[in-house]
C-alpha cells in the first residue's frame, strides 16, 4: 500500500514521499524539507525567466512590426514619387503642392516639402506615430492621376506596396483606412 501511496503522490506533483515509521528522524525529515525548497526555488526561477523571455519576445515582436511598418512607408512614398515624376515628368514639391496633402515650407533655396522627405528614407519616418494616412492618400492620389500608364509594372508595385501597407494598418488596427 506504500508503493502505491508513494507512486500516486509523485504524479500529483509531491517532490518526496516518507514512509511514516514508528519513530520519525528528523535529520530525514528535515533533508526532505530542504530539497522540497531547492525545486520550489528553481521552479520559481524558471517561471520568472520565462515571463522575462515573454515580455523580450513580445517587444521584439513589436519593434520587428515598427520596423516592417516603417519599411513600407518608405517604400510606398519612394514608388509614389517615382512613379509620380515619370508619369508627369513634376517634381516632389508639385506633388506636395497638387495633392495638398504635404505641406510646403520656405526656406534659403525656396518651397520645399521637408515632412514628405522624412517618410522617403526608413530612418527618417518619426518614431512616434507616423502619419500613415498622408503616405496612403499620396499613393492614391499618384495612382488616381495617371490612369493609362507607360509604366505599368512599376504601377503594379506601387499598387501592391500600398495594399501591404492597408494590411498591415487594418492588423494594427487602424479601423479608419479606407480600402479603395
Amino acid at each position: 500500500a506504500d508503493l502505491e501511496t508513494a507512486v500516486t503522490a509523485m504524479r500529483i506533483g509531491a517532490v518526496n514521499f516518507l514512509c511514516k515509521p514508528k519513530e520519525i528522524l528528523i535529520s530525514v525529515l528535515d533533508a526532505a524539507i530542504q530539497e522540497a525548497l531547492k525545486k520550489l526555488d528553481l521552479i520559481r526561477m524558471v517561471a520568472e525567466q520565462q515571463k522575462q523571455l515573454e515580455e523580450r519576445n513580445q517587444k521584439l515582436t513589436e519593434e520587428l512590426k515598427d520596423e516592417k511598418m516603417r519599411i513600407i512607408l518608405a517604400t510606398v512614398m519612394q514608388l509614389s514619387l517615382e512613379y509620380y515624376e515619370l508619369t508627369t515628368g513634376k517634381t516632389k514639391i508639385e506633388l506636395a503642392d497638387e495633392s495638398g496633402i504635404w505641406a510646403l515650407t520656405e526656406d534659403v533655396n525656396g518651397f520645399v516639402p521637408k515632412t514628405m522627405k522624412r517618410y522617403l528614407k526608413i530612418n527618417t519616418i518619426p518614431q512616434k506615430r507616423p502619419n500613415y494616412k498622408a503616405v496612403e492618400k499620396t499613393a492614391r492620389f499618384v495612382l488616381s492621376q495617371e490612369p493609362v500608364t507607360q509604366y505599368p509594372d512599376m504601377k503594379e508595385e506601387l499598387e501592391n506596396s500600398l495594399n501591404k501597407l492597408r494590411t498591415l494598418l487594418l492588423n494594427d488596427g487602424e479601423s479608419d483606412v479606407r480600402i479603395l
